[in-house]
């Protein structure tokens, strides 16, 4: 498992997403912490989890797009960062998959 996700200031992750390749790479490597902090929470198969993990992460070109909108729209910079923009998009993969069991409390 790699180190937690630690989360960027709003103009640092604004910045990575709009200097980004159109891959979004480097948002990929960021986020994709994120979304191994939330998979931890549940007893997964391996299979389950890489299935799952590249789901999410094949959100992030809709998401980022959807985040920049809404920021043009509103004529100023976004209220939330980026990052706790994409937790929606976790929650609805993870919401999708209703066989998913959560961890016991420690």
């Amino acid at each position: 498992m790699s180190k937690k996700f630690q989360p960027k200031n709003q103009k640092e992750e604004f910045d990575l997403i709009n200097t980004d390749n159109s891959e979004f790479s480097k948002t990929r490597e960021y986020i994709g912490k994120l979304v191994e902090d939330a998979l931890e929470h549940f007893e997964l198969r391996k299979e389950q989890y890489d299935k799952l993990y590249i789901e999410i992460l094949e959100d992030i070109p809709t998401a980022v797009n959807r985040y920049l909108n809404t920021i043009k729209r509103e004529k100023s910079d976004a209220d939330y960062k980026f990052s706790i923009y994409f937790t929606w998009y976790i929650s609805q993969r993870i919401n999708a998959n209703k066989n998913l069991q959560k961890k016991n409390a420690r």
